[in-house]
Parts: structure tokens; sequence; C-alpha cells
């Protein structure tokens, strides 16, 4: 069976601004589907589809190229969001189905694609699998819903966290917050299990509670409870995430899991 990987946000980003080669960036993702199942983060997803809302008008075209570039790959599965994916994962819990995931973002990919220029994402798009026109805002709002309740749980556990006195944060911490958040019996089976399968998560987070007696805020380092988030799939022994993200790299070097912490360059010298 093979493996499987996914993407973080930047390495589209550097596919489309050249830091990424054209050229080596055509012959990965070729090989790709030969090593590995192509997975798509819906936290990667919405990141990229937020720099496109969120940009000026005259940087839609470059934005515009990232959304294409992460679904490049035509044999994709779409992951559940994180707190659903470790409920599914550790319990084998029933999860947000994925397909619902995909008519949502994967539908709103297809949007953005048939567009021009930013001020069409105003008005409905009809695509050729729908009967009528239907609002791209529309379907970002419904998207943004569950990301954002990503989000706001995972501040909310990082500012319990802060006030457990950081200096001494622990691995016992981090895993009873996992029980907390995902409302999963406690057993010491998944204790095992998320001490074992969340480790570089675990050392992620550790970095940032190390932080906070310096002027490091949370709330103004969004991309960070994103990234901390990201690592949550890992729970799948199988999963590769594929960053080039090198603060990242070096706060979870000693993780048991940094095998599976991969660059782009790296990606390609194994397909």
């Amino acid at each position: 069976m093979r493996s499987r990987l996914f993407f973080d946000t930047n390495i589209c980003h550097h596919a489309e601004n050249g830091t990424i080669p054209r050229g080596a960036w055509l012959r990965t993702v070729a090989a790709i589907p030969n090593r590995f199942q192509y997975c798509i983060s819906p936290l990667t997803a919405l990141e990229t589809v937020h720099s496109l809302t969120s940009c000026d008008p005259d940087c839609f075209v470059k934005n515009r190229a990232r959304v294409r570039l992460l679904t490049s790959i035509n044999e994709r599965i779409w992951l559940d969001f994180p707190i659903s994916f470790q409920r599914k994962a550790l319990a084998g819990l029933p999860t947000t189905n994925t397909w619902e995931i995909e008519l949502n973002v994967g539908n709103l990919f297809a949007m953005i694609g048939w567009v021009e220029k930013k001020s069409d994402l105003e008005r409905p798009v009809a695509l050729p699998h729908m009967t009528g026109a239907v609002g791209f805002q529309a379907y970002l709002k419904q998207a943004r819903k569950e990301f954002d309740n990503v989000k706001a749980i995972y501040s909310q556990r990082m500012t319990l966290a802060k006030s457990q006195s950081p200096s001494r944060r622990t691995r016992k911490m981090f895993v009873d917050d996992v029980f907390r958040i995902t409302a999963m019996t406690d057993t010491p089976e998944r204790r095992s299990a998320i001490s074992s399968g969340m480790d570089a998560a675990f050392m992620f987070e550790s970095r940032l509670m190390s932080m906070i007696p310096t002027k490091y805020r949370f709330e103004a380092n969004a991309d960070d409870l994103v990234d901390a988030q990201q690592l949550y799939y890992l729970l799948d022994s199988d999963m590769y995430f594929v960053t080039n993200d090198k603060r990242l790299i070096d706060y979870v070097r000693r993780s048991s899991q940094a095998n599976r912490i991969i660059t782009f360059d790296q990606l390609a010298a194994m397909v």
C-alpha cells in the first residue's frame, strides 16, 4: 500500500513564485502517484483560498495559480478537519463526511478556476456540473465555518495551556487537552497512541509555549495555530507532511516523527 502525503501552504506558494523551479515541480508532481496517495488538508486549502480572497486585485492571478497548483494532481483525497481526524484515528468515531469537505472546498476551487478577476467572486458562477449559478461567497462562508471553529478551539486550548504554567508544560497536559477537545473516552491505549502519534505536534506546541515569557502572542501568530494542527495528521503512521517551513522543521527535528516531515526537495529525491 502506498504511503500518503499532503502539502503545507508554502509549497504551492514556492511553486508559483519560482522558488521551486517549474521543471522540478512538474517532474515531482507527475511521479507522486507512483509512490504516494496525494491528500489535501482542508487547512492548506482554506489558507490558500483566504490568500486569494484577501489579496489586492492586482495579485489575483498569482494567487489563483497557487490554488490550481494545489489541485494539480487528479488522483487526490480530501482529509478531514484535524479534530475529527483525531477522533476517527484514535477511537474510530464518526466524523464529517469528507465528501462534504470536497463539495464545499472543491467547488470553491472550481469556481476560482472559472473567474478571471477578483471582482468576479462577488457574483454567482455557473459550473458545468451544476444546474444553476451559485455564489462563491456562500460556499466560502460554509467552508470557513469549520475552519474558523478549528482555529477558535485551538486558540482557547493554547490560552488554557498558557494559564497552566507554561514553563512546566508536560506531555500529560498535552494529552489531557486532546481528550478534552475531542471529547473521547480516556483510556490507557489512547493515551499511548496520542503520546507517540502526536509527538511532533507536542514538540512544536512546547516550543511555542516556551516563547510565552517573550512578547510572543498566539493571537498575532495565527499561522502557528494552523501549523500545529497540520502535524495532527501524522497520527496516520503512513502520512508525510511536505513543508518548506524551516522554523517548523527545526522545532520538531528531535521528534520521532521528524522523518515524515520533509521538504519539497526531499520529496523530489524520494519519488
